[in-house]
């Protein structure tokens, strides 16, 4: 959730309601994969919940995240490792560049596996 079109919105929380939207065209079994260092996570989370979505998967920073990036270390080589707490425990992945971006797709994609059951 950034600040893109936000005179459509007129604030950060417009921008997160219309996001939200989504929750009410998810297929059954309705799982949802949402941002856990969000400021708008309570807000996405109500929304899910609203739409009928009963598996709610988070990832990210925060410690109680459902896929938590724990460590993340600059390699010598310039590749980044980090240490990554799973529901199924924790993992320790090796990364091409030390990239936050990459590494919240990383999460995201983990957390993705996790709600398909993978």
């Amino acid at each position: 959730i950034a600040p893109a079109h936000l005179e459509a919105f007129g604030a950060m929380e417009g921008i997160a309601a219309a996001k939200a939207e989504i929750f009410e065209s998810v297929p059954p079994p309705r799982s949802a994969v949402l941002p856990a260092d969000s400021e708008f996570l309570s807000q996405l989370e109500a929304a899910a919940r609203a739409a009928g979505v009963g598996r709610i998967l988070t990832a990210g920073q925060r410690e109680d995240a459902s896929i938590c990036l724990h460590a993340l270390v600059h390699g010598q080589d310039g590749h980044a490792v980090a240490t990554i707490a799973t529901p199924g425990g924790t993992l320790e992945s090796r990364f091409p560049a030390f990239s936050v971006p990459i590494l919240a797709n990383a999460l995201i994609v983990l957390a993705l596996l996790q709600a398909a059951r993978l």
